[in-house]
């Protein structure tokens, strides 16, 4: 049996809009002359997923209940969530109006040493109340005094309750109707506590939907491999999203999550809905180890370890293959026999985002027999090398293929598409040739038919001051602000102060201002094009620009701000 052979009509369909909403850069505009179908499509993964298909019992998913303490990570994490909160925000808005804003919120703070100098004096009231004190219900910040205006004084000391410091706080500024306030910030708090318990299903997943929704969710957190800009507040896709095609085909990724059966990830269509993903992994595995590679949106060592404990049960169960009992870190070298190490490189493909090596510890359990028979380096050959080093080559990354034809994806500059470029509506970069992936990053000057990218738009353009409209930096032109003439009728040039205009200009507004511009030899620069500062003061132009009325050297103060133009106060002699 085959993987693609268990997925149903209804997983079919699923993965089919998936691929039809979030597939293309454009989906209104997408032509599906070379759609090939779902078995085309998932032909590689059907073939490269066989092994771990085996290996899960001829399953796609496997599930079961798992209940957990939440690491003081995730704590966090849910505290930050819950930051926006009414009780939480209640009890911000007091202390911003009673304390950090109140000249009569008088106190003063001692500190223990001078190396904190730059710190506000309330550094270490705020750090109080942030998520990570609040999560571990323990003040994490230095020890020091506060000694307030009447003379008494408080200690904030590390380790103290985060709701004795605030409650002194509402003692000493607070009304007794504030209390109210500070009673529903405790109660929030300890309701927030008490969900370091986690019950939800722990699952271990090579269904074709769990890679494409490896990042998006219902549950407040995104990666740069989102196929969506549903999660994380995010505005459109990800930059890697072809990595999830990469681990979708390769023969070795496995995607693990925990979720609540009864909150599914949905969207607008209310038919559509999939498992929600709290907190999702990925682990290599092939017959020498199982590796973690970064868990989302946080580390949580409980989880990830019940998940290497699970693939190498099911490894030995139906494969026979076995793993040593001691948990090593696969991001160090692991001593062996013989005063010889093991160096780990894992190996993916151009468009996978390379997470391993992002963390200072990624767990595994290996046989070390088999790495060094299966996974030696060629490295190794080489007479550079130490006898004593041996380099093993994990790979885990798969081949790409187009969501739409299902041929490889084999274009440079592609890691933010799961489509190839012949079948995908992408825009090219008018000015480098860039493909362009998302319509938010695409820019029009001047009216020309050739779209810009944005790393272009900042390095060519330029925004005229008077119309605030970007234009090609080429076809600027740069004005210097006269601000009078020496005693030799020489002009002298505030300095540095220059205005960038578009030209030509045909708005009647502004014809005398470039009509009468003329040119003036400054004996350093050469000929400059200059606005006199008195020709600009007609009322037309106070919508357009700072200006400047000059009439004697003692009126330079005389200046209109005007939106937009931050010009400095000029100087006194020219350079």
């Amino acid at each position: 049996m085959y993987p693609y052979e268990k997925l149903t009509e209804q997983d079919k369909k699923l993965i089919e809009d998936y691929i039809n909403w979030f597939g293309p850069n454009d989906a209104s505009n997408m032509d599906w002359t070379y759609w090939a179908g779902l078995p085309a499509i998932l032909s590689t993964w059907d073939t490269n997923k066989q092994t771990l298909f085996e290996l899960f019992g001829e399953e796609l998913i496997l599930k079961r209940f798992f209940s957990y303490k939440q690491s003081e990570d995730g704590l966090i994490r849910d505290f930050n969530l819950h930051m926006l909160d009414s009780e939480f925000q209640n009890f911000n808005f007091w202390y911003m109006r009673n304390i950090r804003n109140n000249a009569n919120a008088v106190f003063e703070v001692e500190r223990n040493t001078a190396n904190y100098w730059w710190l506000s004096k309330f550094s270490e009231i705020e750090d109080s109340f942030s998520a990570a004190s609040l999560a571990s219900n323990s003040y994490k910040g230095e020890n020091v005094k506060l000694i307030f205006s009447d003379g008494s004084i408080f200690k904030i000391c590390q380790g103290m309750k985060p709701m004795k410091i605030i409650h002194k706080l509402f003692e000493k500024f607070g009304k007794p109707e504030d209390m109210t306030i500070y009673e529903n910030l405790r109660l929030w708090h300890s309701r927030l506590l008490n969900q370091k318990t986690v019950d939800g299903e722990l699952c271990l997943s090579i269904h074709p939907l769990d890679y494409m929704t490896m990042s998006d969710n219902d549950s407040n957190w995104s990666s740069c491999m989102r196929w969506t800009s549903k999660c994380g507040n995010e505005s459109d896709p990800g930059d890697y999203r072809a990595g999830t095609i990469d681990c979708l085909n390769s023969p070795y990724i496995v995607v693990a999550y925990l979720h609540n059966p009864n909150r599914p990830f949905k969207l607008d269509d209310e038919e559509w809905e999939w498992n929600n993903k709290r907190w999702r992994e990925l682990f290599i595995v092939n017959e020498g180890s199982i590796t973690e590679i970064k868990g989302y949106p946080y580390q949580d060592e409980n989880l990830t370890n019940a998940c290497l404990m699970w693939i190498k049960e099911l490894a030995n169960k139906n494969f026979g293959w076995t793993y040593e009992d001691e948990e090593v870190n696969m991001r160090e070298p692991l001593p062996i026999e013989d005063n010889k190490e093991l160096h780990f490189d894992f190996i993916k493909s151009p468009y996978m985002y390379k997470d391993i090596g992002t963390l200072n510890k990624h767990a595994g359990r290996i046989n070390k027999k088999v790495l060094i028979e299966k996974f030696r380096s060629p490295f190794n050959h080489s007479y550079d090398f130490n006898d004593k080093m041996i380099f093993i080559d994990i790979p885990y990354g798969g081949s790409p293929t187009c969501m739409c034809c299902g041929q490889p994806i084999e274009e440079e500059n592609r890691e933010k598409a799961v489509m190839c470029g012949r079948c995908d509506s992408i825009t090219t970069c008018g000015c480098c040739g860039a493909p362009i992936y998302c319509d938010d990053d695409t820019y029009w000057v001047e009216d020309s038919d050739l779209p810009m990218c944005y790393n272009c738009w900042c390095e060519e353009t330029t925004m005229d001051e008077l119309t605030e409209e970007s234009h090609m930096t080429e076809n600027m032109t740069e004005l210097w602000l006269l601000k009078g003439y020496n005693e030799d009728q020489e002009p002298i040039f505030y300095r540095g102060k220059t205005l960038w205009v578009f030209e030509p200009h045909y708005n009647y507004e502004y014809q005398r201002l470039f009509t009468e511009r003329p040119k003036v030899y400054d004996g350093r620069q050469g000929y400059r094009e200059y606005v006199d500062s008195t020709m600009v003061a007609d009322d037309h132009f106070y919508d357009f620009m700072t200006v400047f009325q000059i009439t004697d050297d003692e009126l330079y103060e005389d200046i209109y701000y005007l939106p937009n133009m931050d010009l400095a106060y000029p100087e006194d002699e020219e350079d």
